[in-house]
């Protein structure tokens, strides 16, 4: 199985994702579907992605499809709750119960949740065009900032804590600048965003 590049809105039934070969994407909604797949014995997911719910954004990954076997879990970037909740239930299923090895967040430069109006831009050059502009990569630097939090918050969870620890995981954070369609990796050592090479 590899990744699925179509809308969240798919599901698959539980089947498909263990013999299939198509891709396969779980919406925010179907997390539970994610769990029982995962639960399965002949079940096999290697990589598991969770990525903001952009179309866009799952066409990049579907470009860079790992060759092992993979599921993709989309929901908006303001949700992800790696603490508590169903979105760590899930962890613990997919570190302990399937062996999860890769586990990639891709976070999305409008995965933030609307902050308060910034009409500086306009009031300081009378354009709305230069307004338009800082308010977008103000959005941006908001949703680095939550992205990052999350990632640290996603290597505290207990099951991922120790995975990583004992070498059976590795855990890769990505974060998608959609006004120039790239990927910057995120080291939460030492806190950059890189580019992608």
């Amino acid at each position: 199985m590899s990744l699925l590049a179509n809308p969240p809105v798919h599901h698959a039934s539980s089947k498909h994702v263990s013999q299939g070969s198509d891709a396969t994407c779980f919406s925010s909604h179907s997390i539970d579907r994610l769990q029982q797949a995962i639960m399965e014995d002949e079940s096999t997911i290697d990589w598991l992605l969770v990525s903001h719910d952009d179309p866009d954004l799952h066409s990049r990954l579907a470009k860079a499809a790992a060759m092992e076997s993979s599921g993709m879990l989309t929901m908006h970037q303001s949700q992800w709750e790696f603490q508590s909740g169903d979105m760590a239930s899930l962890l613990d299923c997919a570190v302990a119960s399937c062996g999860v090895q890769r586990l990639w967040l891709v976070g999305h430069s409008e995965g933030c949740d609307d902050g308060p109006a910034d009409d500086s831009g306009q009031s300081e050059t009378g354009h709305p065009l230069v307004g338009a502009a800082r308010s977008m990569l103000n959005k941006a630097s908001r949703a680095k900032d939550d992205f990052a939090s999350k990632v640290k918050s996603l290597h505290q969870h207990p099951a991922v804590q120790q995975a990583v620890h004992d070498g059976d995981l590795r855990v890769h954070a990505l974060f998608y600048l959609a006004h120039c369609k790239t990927f910057l990796m995120y080291n939460p050592a030492t806190d950059e965003f890189r580019p992608l090479a």
